[in-house]
This record gives structure tokens, sequence and C-alpha cells, in this order.
């Protein structure tokens, strides 16, 4: 024990208990040819220092310092071992513990090519940022708590237990994931200004969760899980990714809107995206039993290539564009062909009108379809007036009736509402040119000036040879 500093080297020490403390200071440098075994605690009131040093430990093994602890190319092993300071740094080390390994830091925490093995919790607190780059880590649980930022960058974690890897970027810092390879039962991670996973894995056998108090950027990755969901408070983007998940995708941008490019989304159940503001899906695969895309803003499409299994949902209440061709073909095409829903209105976003619409029946005419137009109800929602639907749609029904190579093509089509204004080319019931807009018509009753607003191959819809016919009064 020195009231000052004190520096141990070239030295071998053996007990079942041992403590060095240094009141302005502590360093132990060993080289090869020495050793410290069980030694249980080494403590200083200013910084600590641990370089090129073997440590070990039948039980608990405890680093603490006051000031800053650094550990350099130094291998430390326990029952359990603890690490704290005003500020952590592993350089090239490696730390095992058979029950936890903890880090407890009143500042930053900084690990770089170091090895962290833990049989039960490995958790890493930190009043400042966490920056972590090159490592292996390895736990039962992985609890990663920081107050000004999280950064994982060529590094992967793996946990087994059924708490899996929960992390943190706290309220003030970002969560960023750059070449990050996260395996768990359960994957949670949260960014307070903003969140990014670039060029990263992150498969977990449950839940995934990815959360950010600002924008959220996935580009280009990978995400797995039994249910995905990514929640942003600002905007969300999604490129040159994929998300597959046996049964749910939720997409939220709580405060702007959601870009999703060159990406493929799969999933067994549903697959949900709201936006809050412009949004887009171009050059998109999508695979749900029920999907949604939907925004207070305009939406815009490029080609999107769907296999659905009952309702595919667009609704952007600034209106819908395209810039390819939308093709969607049935899940189950021996059973029932989906129903596409462009919607348009105010409200749009959160209306459950669109969700009235069913799945066609192969084999039934028209007029016995599940949906009918007459059954579609009045929305509560304001009809908009300037939003407009601009789009290429193909239902393939795999060699059945409806089935094109251009345009819409499906066994009808329904206006619901006389806002707005719809720009569609293709065939309908399997007819062409400007006989395919007969098989259109408004679900409640609209005069012909508003129809002209919503048109099949330049015809109106509902239209006879191209022509509107007047409303026809019966008088007695």
């Amino acid at each position: 024990r020195a009231t000052g500093a004190a520096t141990f080297t070239s030295i071998t020490l053996t007990g079942n208990a041992i403590t060095l403390a240094g009141g302005a200071g502590l360093t132990i440098t060993l080289g090869e040819a020495s050793a410290v075994t069980t030694l249980g605690a080494f403590a200083g009131s200013g910084a600590a220092q641990i370089d090129s040093t073997r440590r070990s430990a039948g039980g608990a093994l405890d680093i603490a310092a006051l000031g800053a602890t650094r550990v350099n190319s130094s291998t430390l092993s326990g029952g359990t071992v603890g690490v704290s300071g005003a500020g952590i740094t592993l350089t090239g080390s490696r730390a095992t513990a058979a029950g936890n390994l903890a880090a407890q830091s009143s500042g930053g925490f900084t690990a770089q090519v170091t090895a962290l093995r833990a049989g039960g919790v490995l958790g890493v607190n930190a009043g400042g940022a966490i920056a972590i780059t090159g490592e292996s880590a390895t736990g039962g649980s992985i609890a990663l708590t920081a107050a000004t930022g999280l950064a994982l960058t060529n590094t992967t974690l793996t946990a087994s237990q059924p708490q899996g890897i929960f992390g943190t970027a706290g309220a003030g810092g970002a969560l960023t994931l750059t070449n990050a390879q996260l395996s768990a039962p359960v994957v949670t991670l949260i960014g307070g200004t903003g969140a990014g996973v670039l060029g990263s894995t992150v498969a977990a056998a449950d839940a995934l969760g990815i959360s950010s108090g600002g924008d959220l950027r996935v580009n280009p990755s990978r995400l797995t899980g039994r249910t995905i969901a990514l929640t942003a408070g600002g905007g969300l983007v999604v490129q040159d990714s994929s998300l597959i998940a046996a049964q749910d995708i939720t997409l939220l941008a709580q405060r702007g809107g959601f870009g999703i490019g060159n990406s493929s989304l799969a999933a067994g159940g549903v697959t949900s995206v709201t936006g809050a503001g412009a949004s887009s899906l171009g050059t998109a695969t999508l695979n749900a039993e029920f999907a949604a895309f939907r925004t207070t803003g305009t939406l815009a499409l490029g080609p999107v290539t769907a296999v659905i299994g009952s309702q595919l949902i667009f609704a952007g209440e600034g209106g819908i564009t395209s810039t390819g061709t939308i093709t969607v073909t049935p899940r189950a095409p021996t059973s029932r062909f989906p129903a596409v829903v462009f919607d348009t209105r105010f409200g749009a976003a959160t209306s459950p009108t669109a969700f009235l619409a069913q799945p066609d029946l192969p084999g039934l005419p028209p007029t016995a379809q599940p949906t009918q137009r007459a059954e579609i109800p009045e929305d509560i929602a304001r009809t908009g007036d300037d939003a407009a639907i601009d789009a290429d749609v193909v239902l393939d029904g795999e060699g059945h009736a409806g089935q094109a190579t251009d345009g819409l093509a499906g066994s009808d089509l329904r206006i619901h509402g006389s806002g707005g204004e719809t720009n569609l080319e293709g065939s309908l019931a399997g007819r062409g040119g400007i006989a395919a807009a007969e098989f259109g018509d408004a679900s409640r009753p609209i005069a012909p000036g508003l129809l002209q607003r919503f048109r099949v191959n330049d015809c109106a819809v509902s239209a006879i040879n191209c022509v509107v016919l007047p409303p026809v009064m019966v008088v007695p």
C-alpha cells in the first residue's frame, strides 16, 4: 500500500487474497516470465494501468480506480471479473469470467481488439460513450448501457440466454453498428438522437427491435427474427437490405417519412410500414400474408414485386405515384387472389376502410366475390381534393384471367370516394383497351364529370365504349 503512486514491475504474486493499492495511482507491468495468481483486488485512488499482464483468480477478480483504468495486452480471468474507473480502456486484451463480467465507468468505455467472455451477464455501464472496435464478446446475456453514444465496429456479439443482447446509446447519443455481427434469442437496440445499422447482420431467434429518438437508417444490412420492429422518432430508411421475419415486420417513422429502396421484406404474417411525411418504396421485393405501406404525405412507388396472401395496401394522403410496375402474385394461387388497394384520402394512413377489401376467389364471377362495391361503407375521413394516383399495376393470376405483361390487370376496379384522380393502364376482367373501363366503377353514386378524373386506358371508369352514360331517372 502506498500513499502516493505505486509501481510494480516483473513480480510474482501468489495468495488467497491480494490487494494492491496506490493513493495517487497504481501501475503493474509484468513480462511473460511473471505471473499473478489468485489476485483478489487491485485498486488505485488515482489512475490504474495494467500492461502485458496475466492475472487470474479462483473467485472474484476486481480492478478499481477513482481515475482512469487502462488494460493493455493483458489476460484477466476469474469466477467473476469487475473493472471500474473514471474511464476504462481495454486494448489487445482478454477477459474471461465463469460468472458475470462487469465494467463500470463514470466516464467512457473503449475496447479495441479485445475478447470478452462471460458465463453469466456481460455488462458495460458508462457515464459517457461506449466504443467497441474489433471485439469478440460472448455472454449468457450482454447489456451495454451508455449515456452519450454506443458504437460497435467490426465487432461480434453473441448471447445464449433468453435475455439476449441489450444496447442503449442513452438519450444524448447515437447508436451505430458498422460491420457488426449480433446473434441472440432477443436483440434490443436503442439510439437516443439517431441510429444506424451499416453493413451489419443482426439475428434474433425471437424478437428483434431497433428504435431511435431521431432518424434510423439500415444500409446495407440483414436483419432476421421471429418478429422485427424498427421505430424511428424521425425518418426511417431501409436501403440495400433484407428483413426476414417468421411472423411480423413493423416499421414506423413517427415524425418523418420512410424510404425503402433496393430491399426485400419477407414476413410470414403481416408487414406494416407507416410514415408521417413524404415516403417511397422502390425496387423492392415483398412477401407477406398482408402488407400495408401508409403515410400522411406522398407515396412514391418504384418497381415492386410482391407475393401476397390476402391484401396489399398503399395509402398516401398526399398522393401516390409510380415510376415502375407493381407486380402482385398470389401467395397461394389456387385458393385466392389478393386485394390491392390504393388510398389517397385524408386519414388514409389510419383509416380502417381499406382493410375491408377481401381477396377474390378463383372460379367465381365478379358478382359472387366476397367484396362487392356496395358493401364498402362510407368513410368518416374527409375526401381529399388534390391527391392523385398514378401507377402501373400487374395482378399476376398465375395463368388465370387478369394476368398481363404491363399496366393494370385485375378482375375488377373499385373507386371509393370522389377526390383526386387516377391514371391507370392495362386490362380488367381480361378486357383491354377502351373495353376495360366498363369493369370499373365507383362504390357510391358520383357525377359523370367527377368520373372523368378516374381513368383506365384514357377512358373514365364504368364508361361503355369510352362514353359515360348520364344518370337515368325513371319518372312514373
